[in-house]
């Protein structure tokens, strides 16, 4: 998507990261810098933990779930032109959703099902045979990521 230059990027990231690291953002965004010379920047508040357990008393209990950034074509493009007729594409933007659960408004199921299973929702992937309710848990805390950020700017 980077390489064709698209303008806004959506990115749902559904893996495992429980000590908040980014792994799978981060390795994308080296791969993009290295490989094309355009940097994505994100935010200062990104750099913080915007996902986590609500037991957990270090992180942020905002109920954020995503974030915005830069994608920086102009690093390879260069600056845009005065006229209007170029063909080239200019900075895009970058939109990372990350579901996660904090104990504040999430659908009354959702919640039972964290309660039950500590690690909701970093449970690994590495047994691909989900039972129903498991399924539905992160399908409704999806769900319910996207009705949050409808009802505010991200």
């Amino acid at each position: 998507m980077v390489r064709r230059r698209c303008r806004l990027i959506v990115v749902v990231d559904a893996g495992a990261d429980p000590k908040c690291e980014y792994e799978d953002l981060s390795s994308a965004i080296r791969k993009i810098r290295g490989d094309m010379g355009i940097s994505i920047e994100v935010p200062e508040e990104a750099k913080r933990c915007i996902f986590a357990r609500s037991d957990d008393k270090t992180q942020n209990k905002a109920g954020r779930m995503a974030f915005s950034g830069t994608i920086r074509y102009s690093d390879v493009d260069g600056p845009k032109p005065v006229t209007s007729h170029s063909r080239r594409l200019y900075d895009g933007r970058l939109i990372y959703i990350k579901p996660a659960f904090y104990n504040l408004a999430e659908p009354l199921d959702v919640v039972n099902y964290a309660v039950s299973h500590g690690t909701y929702p970093h449970e690994t992937t590495a047994d691909q045979f989900f039972s129903e309710s498991q399924f539905e848990s992160y399908r409704a805390l999806g769900s319910f990521a996207i009705e949050q950020m409808s009802a505010s700017s991200i």
